[in-house]
């Protein structure tokens, strides 16, 4: 079954088109989803994670667009915000203080760098929702701007523009924490 079955499939519910769905990119689903929520306390929301995705999936076939992406792009853009909303969720349930200190804020300023995993989503809720997606993508799993700009249908302008207002506004909230304590 092509992509474009699997796709006519879930269009008209066919439960054979999700069976060929699963089979031919639950790997890579799952995949995604497992490097989100690696830690220890976090693989029982794996199942969740996993079960949610598909279920989004489902419910939001009518929004996948083939001109805006390929067929697999999408659905591991779908796992990685769901399974990153759980992460979200699980690290305000722990609340987690964050461990990043003005030194390692330099790792801002180094595009090649990745963020500590544990720290990362802590340190970017100040940003507003748009901007965190981005840091996420630029950061966290090391995507080019070009293909941000592509996923979220925006100029790369933009992206390096809220890239820049990003790292200036993190820089300021660490600097406060740090005169505070």
């Amino acid at each position: 079954m092509s992509d474009e079955e699997i796709i006519n499939g879930l269009l008209q519910e066919d439960y054979a088109a999700l069976d060929q769905l699963i089979d031919r990119y639950g790997r890579l689903i799952l995949w995604s989803i497992h490097n989100i929520l690696n830690q220890p306390e976090e693989f029982f929301y794996q199942k969740e994670a996993e079960n949610e995705t598909f279920f989004k999936i489902w419910q939001n076939i009518a929004a996948y667009n083939p001109e805006k992406s390929q067929f697999s792009t999408w659905l591991v853009q779908i796992s990685k915000h769901v399974a990153l909303d759980i992460k979200r969720k699980l690290v305000r349930l722990r609340k987690v203080e964050p461990v990043l200190s003005i030194e390692d804020s330099a790792l801002l300023y180094d595009e090649g760098a990745p963020f500590l995993k544990e720290n990362f989503l802590d340190l970017i809720a100040c940003l507003n929702t748009e901007d965190q997606l981005i840091f996420l993508q630029r950061y966290y799993y090391q995507e080019a701007p070009t293909d941000i700009a592509a996923s979220l249908d925006l100029s790369i302008e933009t992206i390096y523009n809220r890239l820049s207002r990003g790292r200036k506004r993190l820089k300021e909230v660490l600097q406060n924490e740090a005169n505070l304590s």
